[in-house]
């Protein structure tokens, strides 16, 4: 009797686990496209996997770019550098700030776009962007190269130049796009605690 029992409960514990397995399945994932609006050009965009793909695209290039940028670039300020590097950096901070406005014009409730993580996270990049490239030769051109210089710390804008490379983590837009790679990652960081453990208790041996 007693090991019937022992049967009954092991199999009791399977099928309960049988069953969470089953409703973690059927949990409905989360799409940033039900917080869209039905109708409307910003949610027709928005919802375009051209749009979408063209975007990943323009996040590669962006990120060769940056490494270009910080090899050749030798300029504190934009409006000192090279036309091309100029020009280079206001296409790719129109483009993604014309994204994040496309976004967020398609949410049908604003608030939702500030609960969205992956929004958040490019929204302050763009941000940033914004500020490097468009409000910080405003501020020259309005106060005047000697103020300007004057009010702004140097090593506050070499700081600023180590914080435009955070804009390499843009790049973790692949993972949202090829889920191929986030379960690669995923697979990556549980394997890597028991490979710590390993190489520790060589160590110690």
């Amino acid at each position: 009797p007693q090991q019937k029992t022992r049967g009954t409960v092991s199999m009791n514990d399977l099928d309960a686990m049988k069953a969470r397995a089953r409703k973690a399945l059927m949990r409905p994932q989360y799409d940033v496209t039900n917080c869209y609006k039905n109708e409307g050009c910003f949610q027709a965009v928005a919802r375009s996997s051209l749009f979408d793909q063209l975007t990943v695209l323009v996040v590669c290039v962006n990120a060769v770019w940056i490494a270009v940028d910080t090899d050749s670039n030798t300029a504190l300020f934009l409006y000192e550098a090279d036309p091309i590097f100029q020009i280079v950096e206001n296409v790719f901070c129109t483009y993604f700030f014309l994204e994040v406005c496309i976004r967020f014009g398609a949410f049908e409730k604003k608030c939702n776009a500030f609960m969205d993580k992956w929004f958040m996270f490019d929204a302050i990049l763009v941000l940033n962007m914004v500020v490097e490239t468009w409000l910080l030769p405003l501020m020259f051109v309005v106060m005047g190269s000697e103020d300007f210089g004057n009010t702004i710390d140097v090593s506050m804008l070499r700081m600023l130049r180590l914080v435009k490379l955070t804009r390499l983590s843009r790049i973790s837009r692949l993972l949202r796009s090829v889920p191929e790679l986030a379960i690669i990652v995923k697979a990556i960081g549980l394997s890597a605690r028991s490979v710590c453990v390993f190489f520790a208790l060589w160590l110690v041996l």
